[in-house]
């Protein structure tokens, strides 16, 4: 039986029909319309099971969540993930102005701010790491992004 610490161990043809009811907010490809809903497309299996887990747990508080992750079990998670796994997420838009300070954080961070590179837990590209569990934070929608951020 798989455990959130085992990558890759999910079903994606399996996931698609458990992450049905995940389409609702997220959009049935990981895509959400809503920029309140972070996109799961794309998002490395491990990630998503991890946070299934800490919804489940509560160690993440979010009711809704709760819900919805209390019925599933780690395989339900693992399946979940990887069917988003395969999704390919839609390209965010960028605000020019914004542009390049957010390049030069994400590759170098800021040492007067003590912020390191957000390259380095999630990768060059932004596409996460998933044998760490880091999420994939290219194409995310900078609403949800910056609200995590504030909550980190």
């Amino acid at each position: 039986m798989p455990t959130a610490a085992d990558p890759m161990l999910g079903d994606a043809k399996a996931g698609a029909t458990k992450a049905a009811v995940c389409g609702a907010c997220h959009g049935i490809d990981g895509n959400p319309s809503d920029h309140q809903y972070p996109k799961l497309a794309g998002q490395n299996e491990a990630y998503i099971v991890r946070q299934l887990e800490a919804f489940k747990s509560q160690q993440r508080k979010n009711p809704i969540m709760l819900g919805f992750a209390s019925a599933l079990s780690v395989t339900d998670m693992h399946d979940i993930g990887a069917y988003f796994a395969t999704k390919t997420s839609l390209p965010g838009v960028a605000d020019a102005k914004l542009l390049d300070r957010g390049q030069a954080v994400y590759r170098g961070g800021d040492a007067t701010l003590n912020v390191p590179a957000c390259m380095a837990c999630h990768g060059p590209d932004g596409h996460g790491m998933a044998g760490t569990g880091f999420p994939q934070l290219g194409s995310q929608w900078t609403d949800y992004v910056t609200a995590k951020l504030t909550d980190w």
